[in-house]
């Protein structure tokens, strides 16, 4: 299977999405001037950095079992990211929990501003449809381009539910 999937679209046309889509530009880390460049370089710059490490550190001695149980276990089909706790099957990826907690925190804030679950609503709706970011004048506006993702919930329901932190962060 490749990378695209199909998705049928309300008025019945059919687009192509990436399953995988490539992170932003402007987001995406510069390429490293120096360092491995084969998945065997990679290993041992690893192994490197594993034998540097503290021993009495909480920190090292986790990076060590994780890349121990990657090293023991990635022929028979684990991944770094399920090995080091990055995903977990049936749960969000890490980088989805971390924007969808972003974009809640963004909808606390403006609940702190005075904006209820409707307004909140109302202006997630109203910014999708002006599709282009204005430039942002007050926190206000600047916490509302934030939440703009298109996978923003736009219920009152799921909104009051994020204002008050009712929701589980790794999608269950």
């Amino acid at each position: 299977m490749n990378a695209l999937t199909l998705r049928k679209q309300p008025a019945g046309c059919v687009r192509r999405r990436a399953r995988y889509p490539s992170p932003p530009l402007a987001e995406s880390a510069p390429a490293p001037a120096a360092g491995p460049v084969t998945p065997l370089q990679a290993i041992d710059a690893l192994r490197r950095i594993r034998s540097r490490l503290g021993e009495d550190d909480h920190d090292a001695a986790w990076f060590t079992a994780c890349l121990a149980r990657y090293e023991r276990f990635a022929e028979h089909g684990e991944t770094f990211d399920r090995s080091f706790g990055l995903a977990a099957p049936g749960k969000d990826s890490w980088w989805r929990a971390e924007t969808r907690e972003r974009r809640d925190d963004a909808m606390r804030r403006l609940h702190a501003l005075g904006l209820t679950a409707p307004q909140i609503s109302a202006a997630i709706i109203a910014r999708r449809r002006r599709r282009i970011a204005q430039p942002s004048l007050s926190e206000q506006d600047r916490l509302l381009d934030a939440i703009g993702a298109s996978d923003a919930p736009t219920s009152e329901k799921q909104i009051r539910r994020i204002i008050m932190n009712l929701h589980d962060n790794f999608g269950t």
